[in-house]
């Protein structure tokens, strides 16, 4: 199949014009690419998990990839210029030749926010996703959803993830479009990203073009930095995801310029591999990004911290002499700083250390940091403390498991199944309704009470060594109280303060009267749901 008829099976000659712009079609490419392309994509393709605050996925450069041969045709120069010409018709709208590929992969439990992707400075301004999804069914979820404003109430349509869909459309203020939560599948989509000609200035932007771009990144390339391993990828992906994350926060050209380059001389944490001169670095990026980087890697990081935190440029080198640097230079380090933190961080979550010393080097200074950087920052820490959670509640369902298990609970009746499938049940209903960490550990280890364990404060101690203090809690409670005194100690808090307390009446606790927050008394009425969803 030709370019130009692959082009005319991707793209339709018109488009629908409401919520925005846009248009979606089925069987677009040839099923052997298809089924080649996806299958690559699950078996050989090396992905880099991207977080911000409104989005988790995995993403793949595809104009930057090594792939099968019978996938190439599809992102061929010849193709991409093929495709741009049908934009040109469908959406009426003058392009300008330029093009890039990706892929992103959602896997269960992410999910896209609402947002628009307004095409601000270097931005693309339309954008062709082909869906490659075998076999999707609705309950798999990652639907694509298109809005007529900033909330979910605005929803306009919605489009199933099906495979080999193509769905294109035009991005601006108003394109609000998410993504719905992926459940217990992988999805797959290739994102052909187009620019018009016509589009505003950048001065009617909060962002500035980079001309300079492709030159920087030919050098970097020329460097090595391509082949030189950095945080489960390469130092020249980490760079261009610095420098994205920059252009997102809307810093100044010069701030993402020195970005992308901000590590080419090593750093305190990160040795060089090659040779650069100051003077190449000012001659890509001007004397403002060339000082930049120059400080942010003849500097200490607590230095940079030290000063944030002062108010007062104090910046050190690593044998305790000064820089000189001012204000506007600490400022601009600064968000170098957090955005060179926020692009590595989540592939390296599994290192605890690391995760801790920066969430606490970012709580020391995140009074300074700009309103849009907080919130990103944030919602990121929020997710990380989220997989710490998760990760310990695995650890010690796994533990609780194995203790029951042992104990004859896989022996034991409770119901038409034993103890330990009756848990498990628990467990399984209430993961499937996304419940917080400690409920599940709690559904375990209340079903060690009454059966190796009565209600004492000393085998508390015991179980709350392994399930912790906020589960263990959660399980005493709902092992001492019965279905009446929950429903009586619920229905005493009021819904509209979220630290009201109740009085819970204790029957395994020879009637004790135990107050209980309503945080807890939700908990408590989902593992009583839980409990009967399990029989």
């Amino acid at each position: 199949m030709s370019p130009a008829q692959l082009a005319e099976r991707l793209v339709p000659g018109e488009t629908a014009r409401a919520p925005f712009p846009h248009f979606f079609r089925d069987g677009t490419l040839p099923d052997r690419l298809a089924e080649n392309l996806l299958a690559w994509m699950e078996t050989g393709a090396r992905w880099r998990l991207h977080t911000a605050s409104f989005f988790e996925q995995y993403e793949l450069d595809l104009t930057a990839t090594s792939m099968p041969e019978e996938c190439r045709i599809l992102f061929a120069p010849e193709t991409l210029a093929a495709i741009t010409s049908r934009y040109a018709s469908a959406f009426k709208r003058k392009m300008s030749g330029r093009a890039s590929v990706t892929a992103h992969k959602l896997v269960s439990g992410q999910t896209i926010g609402i947002h628009t992707d307004e095409p601000l400075g270097e931005r693309e301004t339309h954008r062709l996703l082909v869906q490659l999804n075998r076999g999707w069914q609705p309950e798999r979820g990652g639907e694509l959803l298109l809005l007529a404003g900033n909330d979910i109430g605005a929803l306009h349509s919605v489009i199933e993830p099906a495979h080999n869909r193509a769905v294109g459309f035009e991005m601006s203020e108003r394109s609000f479009h998410a993504v719905a939560r992926v459940n217990d599948w992988a999805r797959y989509t290739v994102i052909f990203s187009f620019w018009a000609d016509d589009r505003p200035s950048p001065a009617m932007t909060r962002h500035v073009a980079m001309p300079q771009r492709e030159q920087v990144l030919a050098f970097l390339r020329q460097q090595g930095a391509a082949t030189v391993p950095h945080s489960d990828g390469s130092f020249l992906d980490h760079l261009k995801g610095v420098e994205r994350i920059l252009d997102r926060w809307g810093a100044p050209l010069e701030v993402r310029l020195a970005g992308l380059l901000h590590s080419v001389y090593g750093t305190e944490g990160f040795a060089a591999t090659a040779t650069v001169e100051p003077a190449q670095v000012e001659a890509l990026a001007g004397a403002a990004a060339a000082q930049l980087v120059a400080l942010f890697c003849g500097m200490t990081p607590a230095s940079l911290v030290d000063s944030v935190a002062a108010h007062h440029p104090a910046l050190r080198k690593r044998d305790g002499s000064a820089l000189d640097a001012g204000q506007d230079q600490v400022d601009a380090l600064l968000l170098m700083y957090l955005a060179n933190m926020a692009e590595q961080l989540p592939r390296l979550r599994h290192l605890q250390e690391v995760v801790d010393d920066d969430r606490a080097i970012y709580q020391r200074i995140r009074a300074y940091v700009p309103a849009p950087v907080r919130a990103e920052l944030d919602a990121l820490f929020e997710r990380l403390g989220a997989d710490r959670r998760e990760a310990h509640a695995d650890s010690a369902i796994e533990a609780l498991r194995l203790y029951i298990g042992d104990g004859g609970g896989d022996e034991m009746l409770r119901g038409q199944t034993t103890l330990l499938g009756h848990l498990s049940g628990m467990d399984g209903w209430l993961a499937g309704q996304r419940a917080q960490a400690e409920v599940r550990v709690a559904a375990f280890a209340q079903g060690l009470y009454g059966w190796k364990a009565d209600l004492s404060e000393q085998n508390r101690a015991i179980v709350r060594v392994v399930a912790g203090e906020a589960a263990e809690r959660l399980a005493w409670l709902f092992a001492a109280c019965d279905d009446a005194a929950l429903a009586d100690a619920e229905g005493a808090v009021g819904l509209e303060d979220d630290t009201g307390q109740g009085i819970l009446e204790l029957a395994g606790v020879n009637g004790r009267r135990e107050p209980v927050t309503r945080r807890e008394l939700a908990c408590l009425a989902l593992l009583a749901r839980a409990d009967r969803e399990a029989i």
